[in-house]
């Protein structure tokens, strides 16, 4: 029976025990297999090399393609060269050459009207350009990665971008952090917490960042819909400035992060007289 990890290791080359070190697989592998991976999981490297190789093929066999893809042919005749006839591979050949230094726009080209024939064939080319785009995205398909991060690749079309595409990997990376990361993390701060005060304070605990950021359009759209909000809780009863104020003054990524909360603005007497406003101070 083999184990699924090993019980001791070596930290510069002092033994330590398993529960002394902290492993983050986020792709491990059956009990079989982890001695030959190290006890470790796999890596990126390894799910990619696939579809890299794959990809690396694909454009060959394109360029390949596109190199000879129209074939150029004269049907002549054959009789002497079959049968054995003196010098008849030599003229054949002659011919071919004559055939090959005259096949040129600028070119006349000659050929017996009753023994040669001219022909092309041409290979479509409507759809190799398909092949290797198709076969690009699929590189990132193990890291799920969006191709405009990836490959820098934008969605064609109208009105097409990658918005979706970049919150769905927001969505993978936050479930990573949450599956994998934040295990370890609380493990360390417990062990910091009991270190500095001997105790673990169940009140304190961490975020992960967010990923998702809105541009300056987007946050001004979204502090706009707040203060909305906060005007109708107030005006309703609801809530009271000093708690707006509390809240704007504990939000670190608003523009009023750090306001004293109790040093409240003069109030302000508005009067108005048809068009004209006047403004005493009170």
């Amino acid at each position: 029976m083999i184990s699924s990890s090993p019980v001791n290791g070596f930290v510069l080359g002092k033994e330590i025990h398993d529960d002394r070190l902290l492993t983050l697989i986020t792709r491990p592998v059956p009990d079989m297999l982890k001695p030959a991976y190290n006890f470790s999981g796999v890596s990126m490297l390894q799910l990619m090399q696939p579809y890299v190789e794959r990809w690396q093929r694909t454009v060959d066999s394109v360029s390949a393609l596109i190199k000879a893809f129209s074939i150029t042919g004269l049907k002549t005749s054959m009789d002497n060269v079959l049968s054995g006839g003196e010098g008849s591979s030599a003229q054949l050949v002659m011919r071919a050459q004559l055939f090959s230094m005259l096949r040129e726009n600028l070119n006349t080209m000659l050929i017996d009207k009753e023994s040669e024939e001219l022909f092309q064939i041409n290979t479509p080319l409507t759809t190799l350009d398909s092949l290797i785009q198709k076969s690009q995205e699929q590189m990132a398909g193990p890291s799920h990665t969006p191709l405009v991060k990836l490959l820098g690749i934008t969605p064609s079309g109208l009105n097409a971008n990658s918005d979706g595409e970049i919150r769905v990997y927001n969505d993978y990376i936050s479930s990573l952090q949450e599956s994998f990361m934040r295990p370890q993390l609380e493990v360390i701060l417990n062990l910091v917490q009991l270190d500095l005060f001997g105790e673990i304070d169940e009140n304190i605990f961490f975020e992960f960042a967010s990923l998702h950021q809105l541009n300056d359009e987007q946050q001004a759209t979204v502090n706009k819909t707040k203060a909305e909000a906060a005007q109708i809780l107030i005006s309703s009863g609801v809530i009271g400035q000093d708690e707006v104020r509390d809240t704007l003054s504990k939000d670190e990524s608003g523009d009023y992060s750090g306001i004293d909360k109790d040093k409240l603005p003069d109030p302000m007497d508005l009067d108005y007289e048809g068009n004209q406003e006047t403004v005493n101070a009170a």
